[in-house]
């Protein structure tokens, strides 16, 4: 940043490039955290419930919801699974913010997701859920440990 520049000097382009994030943004990025460790606890809910499907459903949505907000940070707003799956690659990974392990990991909650909510063949037993809650919060953490790095939450 230019010396004696603020934040609000800058453009949102030069803001990107220069790691701040702006408040309007930094809000609805903590919103979006918020929302993730909802979406966390529901999961663990609803695998002490029983309810073994939907809980792999939701511990999709908690890492759908982080990396939306790691997107913003970019100053990108994708809403379609395949766009926030695109962008997580192309935005986060090929641009070094994340390891590419990220990447597998949030394929591999997807591809829970789907089958559990659209696929009759497919029994999700408690290991499985207890599984994708684990690969959730391994992902929730690494995306909160970027948004830190950028200054999006403390």
């Amino acid at each position: 940043m230019v010396a004696g520049s603020s934040c609000t000097d800058l453009s949102p382009h030069q803001r990107r490039r220069s790691g701040v994030v702006d408040e309007a943004t930094a809000a609805v990025v903590q919103i979006r955290v918020a929302r993730t460790g909802e979406e966390l606890r529901a999961t663990q809910q609803l695998i002490e419930s029983g309810l073994y499907r939907i809980a792999c459903s939701r511990a999709y949505y908690a890492a759908f919801l982080m990396t939306t907000a790691a997107l913003l940070t970019l100053g990108v707003t994708r809403g379609k699974h395949s766009g926030v799956e695109a962008g997580l690659h192309e935005l986060l990974i090929k641009r070094g913010h994340l390891e590419a392990t990220y990447g597998k990991l949030f394929l591999l909650l997807r591809k829970s997701r789907e089958d559990s909510d659209y696929n009759d063949r497919v029994t999700v037993t408690e290991e499985m859920a207890r599984q994708r809650l684990s690969d959730a919060e391994r992902f929730v953490t690494r995306l909160e440990r970027y948004l830190r790095e950028v200054k999006a939450i403390q």
